[in-house]
């Protein structure tokens, strides 16, 4: 056993618990006992769990601190740059996350994640004929992944590609049937082809699995409206404003 497996079978127990702040002071106190180590990729590798705790905190901009020593030790630390752009992603930095997201994929092409990931920030920045080509590549490499449909079926509901978007929430209701934004979404798909009854019906499927959806009271009030059910309209939008402001109506 190396000397960066040796250190992962002392963190991975601590990851496998959730214990990102002994994570965090472990590899604190390993970095000071490695000073002038010569190692470059076990230090990066210290560095790197540190910079994953740190995200996994939503200690985001630490996180990318770390991250970026990892990377300048270990310039082909193919997993620092994809978790790099996962925290400049969820600061906003979305181009800047898209370079580190295509760093990854040229350090390793078959990289399913770097690919949804980098069209999350494309999505993110309304690039969505791209964040769709994205999705199709990680479908491609990753086979059948539930959120990698969905992902797709969004961005093409954003480009008013609605029946492809119902098949991509389709595939991702076969895959996870019990996932009720997917319902939610399709519903939403289905009301834009004017298919209102359908799109209840998957509403409603959405507020059995999760009875607080507020959004999926909303929308099911739309559709009904759509078709004369004023009453059941008013009954799902009152349910929706006492799920969004509660205290509003104590």
């Amino acid at each position: 056993m190396d000397r960066i497996d040796e250190f992962e079978a002392k963190v991975q127990p601590l990851f496998d618990y959730n214990e990102y702040d002994e994570i965090i002071e472990l590899c604190d106190a390993e970095l000071s006992a490695c000073v002038g180590d010569s190692d470059n990729k076990y230090v990066a590798n210290i560095y790197y769990n540190k910079g994953y705790a740190e995200s996994d905190l939503e200690q985001h901009e630490e996180a990318i601190d770390d991250f970026t020593k990892a990377i300048e030790l270990n310039p082909d630390f193919v997993w620092a740059y994809s978790n790099r752009g996962y925290s400049k992603n969820a600061l906003g930095l979305y181009k800047e996350a898209i370079d580190d997201f295509t760093k990854a994929i040229e350090l390793k092409p078959d990289y399913a994640n770097a690919y949804n990931n980098r069209a999350n920030a494309q999505t993110a920045l309304g690039q969505h004929q791209k964040a769709i080509d994205d999705y199709t590549m990680a479908i491609e490499l990753a086979g059948e992944n539930v959120y990698f449909y969905f992902n797709r079926g969004n961005a093409k509901y954003e480009l008013e590609q609605y029946q492809e978007a119902i098949d991509d929430y389709t595939k991702a209701i076969e895959l996870a049937p019990d996932y009720a934004d997917v319902y939610n979404n399709r519903g939403n798909a289905k009301c834009a082809l004017g298919l209102y009854k359908e799109a209840i019906d998957d509403f409603t499927k959405a507020i059995e699995l999760a009875p607080d959806y507020a959004e999926a009271y909303n929308n099911r009030c739309n559709a009904k409206n759509a078709l004369g059910l004023y009453q059941e309209a008013i009954d799902d939008y009152t349910q929706a404003m006492l799920l969004s402001f509660p205290a509003d109506y104590d």
